[in-house]
């Protein structure tokens, strides 16, 4: 992967700066999209080597995907497509290109077939509409791309819906931050990037040397276990907690601070929940409630009137009855941050409540405990981190 990385900055480069080289990658180009038997293979193998090694990053944070959709797949359907609404009047002809006449919407004119007779992205884009919605007959179509793309889909989806008008307000674009460096953005073209393996593994290593200072007994495959499990919940946690539109500043330190806005932080109070509730089912004789949705309704909190709740309890209550709410706004928003947010702030109320007050042979705080850990799994499932039982 790391050669293949290298070859992609070096024809990159070697396209921007020579003219020859320009050349040579332009027929190279030509004879992939026309499926020339003396370099498909080839092709076809080095393509392979990057879609074996992205699988194994895509099981790793437990992503996948069901369907893959190639360039030269929409390639000959984007321009026959193309073509076809030159006549009906979607897109017009300019100096031996065909374009699609954005500035009639307000927006701007793009190429979609160059003068050479070859579909741009943006024509390819078009192919691959149909193909999506062929496919899959989608209610909406998210685009996860950075904000300098904006423009272009504004285009892109004006383009869409002339030639396929029943997919109009059906295509979004999700605006996402960029992952900055110390010296700007990452930038696969100019090798400016730090790799996600790279990422993962660093943190692993961080989540390791914790785990071996705290000095609780763990095996050498439950550390394994936990930093792994810990190492992504610090990752993701620390993506999707920035507004998507905000620009993202990754800090290993910060990311697995157990004390700190983080997913180890949450993991681990998802532990103390757990561990507190197998306390009193092996030190103590109170039964844990198998239902601790009655806390819901603070008129039927068993065993305490509502005046005798303490402002500690008060507030994990509180937080506890938003969840659904919360879960629908951040669904409907887009919006993991919110849901980030949400979890943090429950954290931090639930370890408060756990500081000041003995939790143990109290129904009430442990109820609170049972639907605080219930809560905290699903919310973090929602994210795509597993939880671990101890840390």
């Amino acid at each position: 992967m790391e050669f293949l990385a290298q070859a992609y900055v070096a024809g990159n480069k070697a396209y921007e700066e020579n003219e020859e080289a320009k050349q040579k990658i332009n027929t190279i180009n030509k004879q992939i999209y026309a499926k020339d038997p003396s370099i498909l293979e080839l092709y076809k193998t080095t393509r392979q080597w990057s879609l074996d090694y992205f699988d194994t990053i895509y099981k790793r944070v437990g992503s996948h995907f069901d369907r893959f959709y190639f360039e030269s797949e929409s390639f000959d359907i984007g321009k026959k497509l193309v073509t076809e609404y030159v006549k009906k009047g979607v897109f017009e002809e300019s100096e031996g290109a065909v374009i699609f006449p954005g500035k009639k919407y307000g927006l701007h004119n793009r190429v979609f077939i160059t003068s050479e007779g070859n579909p741009t992205y943006e024509g390819k884009d078009v192919g691959l509409a149909k193909l999506q919605f062929d496919e899959y007959h989608p209610d909406q179509i998210i685009h996860c791309v950075a904000s300098e793309q904006t423009e272009y889909f504004k285009v892109i989806f004006e383009a869409i819906s002339q030639v396929f008008p029943e997919t109009k307000g059906k295509e979004h674009h999700l605006i996402y931050g960029w992952v900055r460096l110390k010296e700007g953005k990452m930038s696969s073209r100019s090798g400016n990037v730090v790799l996600g393996e790279w990422l993962l593994d660093e943190t692993k290593k961080e989540m390791l040397s914790i785990l071996e200072s705290s000095d609780r007994g763990y095996t050498e495959k439950q550390k394994e276990e936990i930093a792994e499990k810990t190492s992504l919940a610090a990752v993701k946690y620390a993506f999707l907690k920035v507004s998507t539109q905000q620009e993202i500043a990754f800090d290993i330190k910060e990311s697995v601070n157990i004390n700190g806005d983080s997913g180890p932080y949450l993991l681990y109070a998802y532990a103390r929940c757990k561990s507190v509730m197998e306390k009193q089912k092996t030190k103590n004789n109170v039964v844990i409630p198998a239902k601790a949705g009655i806390l819901l309704d603070q008129k039927k909190i068993p065993g305490q009137a509502r005046d005798d709740i303490n402002k500690e309890e008060h507030e994990v209550i509180r937080l506890l009855s938003f969840f659904p709410e919360i879960v629908e706004n951040a669904g409907m928003k887009f919006a993991p941050n919110i849901l980030c947010s949400f979890l943090f702030d429950l954290a931090q109320s639930y370890n408060l409540l756990y500081a000041k007050h003995e939790i143990l042979n109290n129904e009430l705080r442990m109820m609170l405990t049972q639907k605080t850990a219930e809560t905290l799994k699903q919310g973090l499932y929602l994210l795509g981190i597993e939880t671990v039982e101890r840390m």
